[in-house]
């Protein structure tokens, strides 16, 4: 029998091979079977569990200088689907896709890029976001102006990173 760690350590490719044991399906008579895996079929297996690897969309979304429009978002990452934004009034918007956010497990997280002018006021304001999941349908976001001398209000003028991460 041969020391493992005695070999040297290596840098694995896609087309490199793994020695492992096939379990045979429960409740029969099959032996387990010693073959070789491809390291590119367990980097499927691994990307195809949603344990390990949520569904994910990462996007700017932003609708600076726009005026009373929703935002447009780009997209730098996704694989939870075509997420439709609108907006609902001054700094509340909503992203849509159908089923896609799982009940308690989806994980919004976001970052504000822009400082805002309220209507009628001067200066720039720090904007925060409030963001939720209403439900499996929608996302929620909230867009702040953060105006320490007439209070936080509700403000277009959004531009923002988003994340969201779906576990199954």
């Amino acid at each position: 029998m041969a020391i493992i760690n005695s070999y040297p350590i290596g840098t694995p490719k896609t087309n490199d091979l793994l020695v492992g044991t096939s379990m045979p399906a429960v409740n029969t008579d099959a032996d387990p079977i010693t073959k070789n895996f491809p390291i590119s079929s367990i980097i499927a297996l691994a990307s195809a569990n949603p344990e390990v690897n949520p569904k994910v969309y990462v996007a700017e979304l932003s609708n600076y200088a726009a005026g009373e429009v929703a935002p447009v978002a780009t997209v730098m990452k996704n694989t939870i689907g075509n997420i439709v934004w609108t907006r609902n009034g001054v700094g509340s918007y909503t992203g849509t896709l159908a089923g896609a956010f799982t009940e308690d497990k989806t994980f919004l997280s976001g970052q504000a890029i822009i400082v805002s002018t309220l209507v009628g006021a001067t200066g720039g304001w720090p904007n925060a976001q409030v963001i939720n999941s209403n439900n499996v349908d929608t996302v929620s976001i909230y867009n702040y102006a953060l105006n320490l001398t007439s209070g936080n209000n509700l403000a277009d003028n959004m531009r923002m990173f988003l994340e969201i991460k779906v576990y199954e």
